[in-house]
C-alpha cells in the first residue's frame, strides 16, 4: 500500500469517526449541552476539512465551494475548539454577542478570496490547487491561518492555567481530571500545529518537495486524537464541572490591614475549621467557608494566600489529613478507603499524594508504624 493510499484511508477513518462522535455528542443527555454542540461542530468542520484527500476521486466540486471549504477548514476549526474549551471551564458559560468576533477572520478571507477565483476562469481542481497554493492570495490565507492557530492555542493554555489558579483558591477538591485531559489536548493540537507549519514552510522553499508523508503524519495524528476524544467521551460521560467566570484570581485585598488583625483574622479561621470541621464536606468551598465565619471571601482568601502562604485546596486539605491520621489510628476496623471518603477527600489518588507528601508515609505505613 503506498502512502497516498494510506493517507486517504486514513482520512475516511477519521471523517467516519468524526460523525460518529458527533452524532453521539448531539444525542446523548448532558447537562453541558452547549459544549456538547460545539465540540460536535469542531468535529463536523474537521472531518469535511479532512475529506479533500478522499473525495476528490467521487466529486468534482466547484472551485468556490472547495475555496469555501478550505476556509471553513482553517478559520473556524479553532474557534469552535476555543469556546468548547470555554464551555468546559465555566459551569455558566453561555453564547454571547461578542463571541461572534471569533468568525471575522474566516468571513474577511472569505469576502476577499471568493470574487478573485471566481473570475479567475479555473475548471479543475488540480488547476485551483496550483494557482492557490503559489498565489499572494494563498500565501497570505495561509499565513493567516497559522497566526490564527498560534493566537488561539495560546489563549487556550492561558486560560487553562487560570482556570487552575482559579479551583484551588475557590475549591477544597482540585478537580484536575478537566484541567489535566483539556491540557493535554491543547499540547497535542500545538504538536500538530508544529508539524503544520514545518510542512508549509518546507514546501514554499521547495517546490519539488513531497508533501504526502507530512499529510499522513498529520492525519494519523489526527485520527489518534479523534479516538482519544471518543474514550473521553465513553468513559466520562459526567464531564465536566467547570468553575463560575465571575471568579478572579486574588488581588491582595489585606493591604490596608494591620499585621495584627490579619493574625487575628487567621486564627479566627483556624479555629472554626478544628470547632466546626467543614472540610469533612467534600464540595466545601471558599464561598460556604465565608457564609459560615461571616467574612468577605476576597478576604479570607487574602489571608490565606499571603499570611498562611497557602491557597484554599491546600489550607483545607491540611486539616483533612489531620484528621485522617488520627481515624486511621482510631478506627483502625475502616478500610483506607472509607477514611478518606470520612474525612473529605473523594479521590484515592489525591488522599494517598498528600498523605504522603505531609507524613512521608503511604496511609498504611503509618497505621502500622503508629500501632
Amino acid at each position: 500500500m503506498n502512502t497516498e493510499s494510506l493517507l486517504q484511508i486514513t482520512s475516511f477513518l477519521i471523517v467516519f469517526v468524526s460523525f460518529l462522535l458527533a452524532f453521539f455528542l448531539l444525542t446523548v443527555k448532558s447537562k453541558n449541552k452547549i459544549g456538547n454542540i460545539l465540540l460536535s461542530i469542531y468535529l463536523i468542520i474537521r472531518a469535511i476539512d479532512v475529506s479533500s484527500y478522499f473525495y476528490y476521486k467521487f466529486i468534482d466540486l466547484p472551485i468556490e465551494l472547495e475555496l469555501l471549504r478550505m476556509d471553513i477548514g482553517s478559520f473556524l476549526e479553532i474557534p469552535f475548539l476555543y469556546l468548547f474549551v470555554l464551555s468546559i471551564i465555566y459551569s455558566d458559560f453561555k453564547l454571547k454577542k461578542e463571541y461572534f468576533i471569533h468568525f471575522i477572520p474566516f468571513l474577511i478571507i472569505t469576502i476577499i478570496q471568493l470574487p478573485t477565483f471566481y473570475f479567475a476562469n479555473i475548471e479543475t481542481q488540480n488547476e485551483f490547487a496550483d494557482n492557490y497554493l503559489y498565489s499572494n492570495i494563498g500565501v497570505f490565507s495561509i499565513t493567516l491561518a497559522h497566526f490564527q492557530n498560534l493566537l488561539y492555542i495560546t489563549l487556550m493554555f492561558r486560560v487553562l492555567i487560570k482556570y487552575k489558579k482559579i479551583r484551588l483558591e475557590n475549591y477544597s477538591i482540585s478537580n484536575d481530571y478537566n484541567y489535566k485531559w483539556l491540557m493535554q489536548m491543547t499540547i497535542f493540537l500545538s504538536v500538530l500545529f508544529i508539524v503544520a507549519i514545518i510542512k508549509n514552510s518546507q514546501k514554499y522553499g521547495n517546490t519539488n518537495l513531497d508533501l504526502l508523508p507530512y499529510r499522513l503524519s498529520v492525519t494519523i495524528g489526527m485520527l489518534l486524537f479523534t479516538c482519544w476524544l471518543v474514550l473521553k467521551a465513553l468513559y466520562a460521560p459526567k464531564i465536566f464541572t467547570g468553575v463560575d467566570s465571575q471568579l478572579q484570581l486574588n488581588r491582595n485585598n489585606t493591604s490596608n490591614q494591620t499585621n495584627s488583625t490579619i493574625s487575628n483574622q487567621a486564627d479566627k479561621l483556624n479555629l472554626y475549621m478544628l470547632e466546626h470541621q467543614p472540610f469533612l464536606n467534600p464540595d466545601f468551598t471558599i464561598q460556604q467557608f465565608a457564609n459560615q465565619t461571616q467574612i468577605d471571601k476576597r478576604e479570607i482568601s487574602s489571608i490565606i494566600n499571603q499570611h498562611l502562604n497557602q491557597n484554599f485546596y491546600e489550607f483545607v486539605n491540611q486539616y483533612r489529613i489531620e484528621e485522617a491520621k488520627k481515624v486511621l489510628l482510631k478506627n483502625r476496623e475502616l478500610t483506607i478507603l472509607e477514611v478518606l471518603y470520612s474525612v473529605g477527600f473523594n479521590s484515592k489518588s489525591t488522599f494517598n499524594t498528600l498523605f504522603k507528601k505531609t507524613t512521608q508515609l503511604t496511609p498504611t505505613e503509618y497505621r502500622k508504624k503508629n500501632g
